[in-house]
């Protein structure tokens, strides 16, 4: 496994775990700052970004494509294609409805 996918992987871990975005302090300590930073550059802003906040620290948060890049990814995927197949068919077969509730769509992706 590549450091840029296991360091996605250990921020969405870390999400999964804690509910909130890693500190990049703690992984710049754990794994160098040089070596995060060239890594996170390389998976682009799409993937996940730098965010500052009223928080002291900065945190790194991962975007739906860079979730899409863990060992979450085909979970999610399915999960995905299970609710967009939802959509189409609430679309054909109640046109006028305007849009699901959450407890719909939660019954159809059990």
């Amino acid at each position: 496994m590549s450091f840029q996918k296991s360091l996605l992987q250990e921020v969405w871990d870390h999400f999964r775990s804690k509910g909130e975005w890693p500190i990049l302090r703690r992984l710049y300590s754990e794994h160098g700052t040089e070596k995060v930073k060239k890594a996170l550059r390389g998976v682009g802003r799409c993937a996940g970004w730098e965010e500052s906040g009223p928080q002291l620290w900065s945190r790194y948060r991962v975007s739906l494509l860079g979730v899409l890049l863990t060992n979450d990814g085909p979970k999610l995927q399915a999960l995905m294609t299970r609710l967009f197949f939802f959509q189409r068919q609430m679309f054909q077969t109640e046109p006028e409805k305007p849009y699901a509730t959450s407890a719909e769509i939660a019954k159809a992706l059990g």
